[in-house]
């Protein structure tokens, strides 16, 4: 502990123990930061404390491993990180914070271009055996939220789950970068924004906090606010694709189309993706039709996947051709992204299409409308 004016050591502890009652380290330096503070706070006391479980060194750093190439931003990062959870089960079946790991690298996995056909019952299957093994395990729960809220879509769960999680251990940045998207799903923008600041401050070191607050940023105006965001990303990551994606989205809703156009297509050198999904909606905006539909046919050439099928009916949304779109929007339902269609579809004639209300409605979502956002309460 430091004194702000000062800047002199007030208070400092060594601590040295085995790393098996790390957890229990952690519950004995809270209460005795809180002592020096002057609340008398017992280990026993605090949330930290309740339940803790003795870690098994190697399994421990199999798990830090897995979590660490899960805060990255590539779909073999987070393979990567997939392969350390496996083997941190196959090692201790009983660790619950390997299930949990395990559970969120089977949801990343299904964020990527092509998510493995079998990703969704055994993320459920993970996150609730997480649970099983300990219920105060607060990884476990936000695992379980963060499932429904991409593809169990049981919204009521996904609500409990997220509150769970965090009065278990309101510090995991992680948890509430997904509930501030869960929150835009239903267009609470001003709570979305507050969730994704939270998880940016809590871990100001991943660039995705930062990167996609700045399209939050986006979505109700605030484009300075979104273009300091990806640029704190840029800063982070060299060469960040989804730093570039969402930036030339801004510029382009500012109006700079040629720069937004350079932009996204650095982006979709580096990732492909953006280039289906940023680069060739704003050609279709810019008029530039003929470049774009070969884009479309480049998509329709690959194997069929949800990705692929998502940017599929966005870019035919974009030329106003519904058909097509309710063609493709049907593969995209196994994408992670696939229930934001009823706040991130533009195309106003579309919302109104009885086969689009019908989708959203499968989704057990209200009907579209327009984003609740008071930037005076911001």
């Amino acid at each position: 502990m430091r004194t702000e004016l000062q800047k002199e050591a007030v208070w400092q502890k060594q601590y040295k123990d085995d790393v098996s009652k790390v957890r229990h380290l952690l519950a004995e330096i809270a209460a005795d930061l809180s002592a020096q503070m002057g609340i008398d706070i017992q280990i026993r006391d605090l949330p930290i404390s309740a339940g803790i479980r003795p870690v098994n060194p190697e399994t421990y750093e199999l798990y830090l491993k897995g979590k660490h190439y899960l805060s990255k931003s590539t779909f073999q990062d987070w393979n990567k990180g997939l392969v350390y959870f496996q083997e941190a089960v196959e090692r201790n079946p009983a660790d619950p914070y390997a299930y949990s790991g395990l559970a969120e690298a089977y949801i990343m996995l299904g964020h990527s271009l092509m998510p493995p056909p079998d990703v969704l019952p055994k993320a459920e299957a993970a996150a609730k055996r997480a649970i099983q093994l300990d219920s105060t395990n607060a990884e476990g729960w936000a695992a379980l939220a963060h499932y429904h809220t991409y593809f169990g879509w049981d919204w009521q769960l996904a609500d409990y789950a997220f509150k769970r999680a965090n009065e278990l251990n309101p510090n995991m940045a992680y948890n509430h970068y997904h509930r501030a998207w869960y929150l835009a799903l239903f267009g609470k923008m001003n709570e979305a924004i507050v969730e994704h600041k939270l998880a940016e401050e809590l871990d100001p070191f991943t660039p995705l906090h930062s990167a996609w607050l700045g399209e939050l940023y986006r979505w109700v105006g605030l484009y300075e606010e979104g273009l300091a965001e990806t640029e704190k990303a840029a800063q982070t990551e060299r060469d960040y694709a989804l730093s570039l994606f969402i930036e030339g989205r801004i510029l382009f809703d500012q109006g700079k189309t040629e720069q937004a156009l350079e932009t996204l297509r650095r982006a979709g050198e580096i990732n492909v993706g953006w280039k289906y999904m940023g680069y060739g909606p704003v050609l279709i905006r810019k008029g530039n039709i003929k470049e774009a539909k070969g884009i479309i046919a480049e998509i329709e050439s690959l194997p069929k996947t949800p990705f692929g099928s998502l940017c599929l009916a966005i870019l035919y949304a974009e030329l106003s051709d519904f058909d097509n779109y309710f063609k493709w929007i049907e593969n995209a339902k196994g994408h992670a992204w696939y229930p934001w269609i009823r706040v991130m579809t533009d195309n106003s004639d579309l919302k109104k299409d009885p086969r689009f209300l019908e989708l959203i409605r499968e989704l057990n979502l209200p009907d579209p409308a327009p984003l609740e956002f008071d930037l005076d309460a911001l």
